[in-house]
């Protein structure tokens, strides 16, 4: 399991985030494209998606401190972005979060 903190620069939708990730020994990546794994949550440009959307924006707003887990080193999907289990400080997952909100259902690849 690969484990990084990150700092969020801003929400894209509700399962896809922008964040600036510490490497350690002051090494970055900015503006990271982070995809929650594991999750479908509603587009962004309908009524659902934007409700999801502003839900993960209240919880992470830019400067908010996360992880940012991954099972793979450099694991991505088709788009480039990162896949990956992000983490608020507290420690509670943010894919979970979304499922109890009603925000998305789990997803695992293959045809929605």
């Amino acid at each position: 399991m690969y484990e990084y903190e990150a700092l969020v620069v801003r929400v894209i939708d509700a399962d896809s985030i922008v964040v600036d990730l510490d490497y350690g020994f002051d090494e970055w990546k900015h503006n990271l494209h982070v995809r929650l794994a594991g999750i479908d949550a509603p587009e962004r440009w309908t009524l659902p998606g934007e409700a999801a959307r502003t839900y993960v924006t209240e919880l992470l707003p830019a400067g908010t401190k996360v992880v940012i887990q991954s099972e793979q080193y450099n694991r991505s999907d088709k788009y480039g972005r990162c896949l990956a289990t992000i983490l608020l400080e507290d420690g509670q997952s943010l894919k979970e979060m979304l499922f109890a909100k009603g925000h998305g259902v789990p997803y695992f690849g293959g045809k929605r």
